[in-house]
């Protein structure tokens, strides 16, 4: 019987949704941690499945409003904005 590549069974994509671009946007999970004042462990679980005990893409409403603000006094690697919170899809087109 042939065995599956190691690591491969089971494994849900994470990096996926809102979140990580979020987080890309802060110039990382190391940043948006010390924005967030929380540990570098929750900021990654944001875009890990529920599965995994994660967010689903989503950013806690909590690390939300750190982010816009940081955002506004410029603090952020680029500039972040509430549709970034969205998936595209989900934002209507103005």
């Amino acid at each position: 019987m042939a065995r599956a590549a190691k690591g491969k069974v089971g494994k849900e994509k994470a990096g996926s949704g809102a979140a990580a671009r979020v987080v890309d946007l802060c110039g990382g999970p190391e940043a948006a941690a010390e924005i967030c004042g929380c540990d570098i462990s929750w900021v990654r679980k944001w875009t890990y499945p529920r599965s995994r005990g994660g967010r689903d893409g989503h950013v806690p409403q909590k690390a939300q409003f750190a982010i816009l603000a940081a955002s506004k006094a410029g603090r952020t690697a680029q500039p972040v904005t509430v549709r970034d919170f969205y998936e595209p899809e989900l934002v209507a087109a103005e």
